[in-house]
């Protein structure tokens, strides 16, 4: 049903796909552009994510974790293409006097992948409990770098 109307787009990008699908009416222009746009990336849906954050009130101690997060995944991961470790970056964090940083990893299959972040977390959270740092994990979330 059409209302009628008009639709103004304001963008930098003008030749975008999604801009160009949306210009002609073309849903599955869009959907084909991005599906092989993330299977270059190698992103969801060919693979499977877990974001992961480090929070706490110590900027030093924070970085340190975070650091060591990505590195113990990057060697569990070493051995295998499927599995990728991106990041740490510092995040914005919703709260005052807390620190925050996230990274991103890849991997094709979700249990192996939920198996290893949960196994990785649970060293850093007894290296870490009295330093009063906060390990979250989100497997395949639907938004990432939320604060």
């Amino acid at each position: 049903a059409s209302a009628g109307g008009r639709v103004i787009i304001q963008t930098r990008f003008p030749t975008h796909h999604a801009v160009q699908a949306l210009l002609s009416g073309n849903p599955d222009h869009f959907y084909q552009q991005e599906l092989e746009a993330r299977h270059l990336l190698n992103y969801p849906p060919m693979c499977h994510l877990a974001e992961l954050s480090v929070t706490g009130t110590t900027r030093e101690l924070v970085e340190e974790a975070a650091k060591q997060w990505a590195m113990d995944l990057g060697q569990i991961g070493a051995d295998q293409e499927s599995f990728t470790v991106l990041g740490p970056v510092q995040a914005m964090s919703t709260r005052l006097r807390h620190h925050h940083q996230r990274m991103l990893v890849k991997a094709t299959e979700r249990r192996t992948l939920s198996r290893r972040v949960h196994e990785s977390v649970r060293v850093l959270e007894r290296k870490y409990q009295k330093g009063r740092i906060r390990f979250a994990i989100d497997i395949d979330p639907v938004e990432t770098g939320q604060g």
